[in-house]
């Protein structure tokens, strides 16, 4: 009923890679760049659940207050409530999740106000996986 590769990787332990489960780092992630927002689930989905994604800063918002996560990852700009004012809410209400905000053409002044409330990606840099990894950790 096995094939020999499969009853040898069996044997050798390689099912506990394979059936190892995802950690459980809830993760919401808020773009209002729809295609930029799935690339960055994509890329989270390695070592995080993204339990919900928005398009805008007051949807963040309520996801953080409803879902308590551990992690958020935010755009800087975006409609009804920037990812700044959402996160300065996200930190006043007490909760202790970690922001990662991804940044696409923001002025200097925006990219240090925003690092005062978690920290910033550029969303062009070309190693975004390992840096969305090293800021969650």
């Amino acid at each position: 009923m096995w094939g020999a590769q499969t009853r040898s990787a069996l044997e050798s332990g390689a099912e506990t890679a394979c059936f190892q489960a995802k950690p459980s780092l809830r993760t919401p992630q808020v773009d209002d760049n729809d295609a930029f927002r799935t690339r960055v689930a994509v890329l989270l989905w390695e070592w995080a659940n993204v339990v919900e994604q928005a398009a805008d800063g007051e949807t963040g918002l309520r996801l953080a207050q409803e879902l308590r996560p551990d992690l958020i990852v935010m755009d800087i700009s975006m409609p009804r409530m920037d990812g700044i004012s959402a996160a300065r809410a996200i930190l006043a209400s007490q909760l202790k999740t970690r922001i990662v905000f991804i940044s696409g053409a923001e002025t200097a002044a925006k990219l240090a106000e925003a690092s005062t409330y978690g920290v910033v990606i550029e969303k062009h840099v070309a190693d975004l996986r390992e840096q969305l990894l090293a800021a969650a950790s």
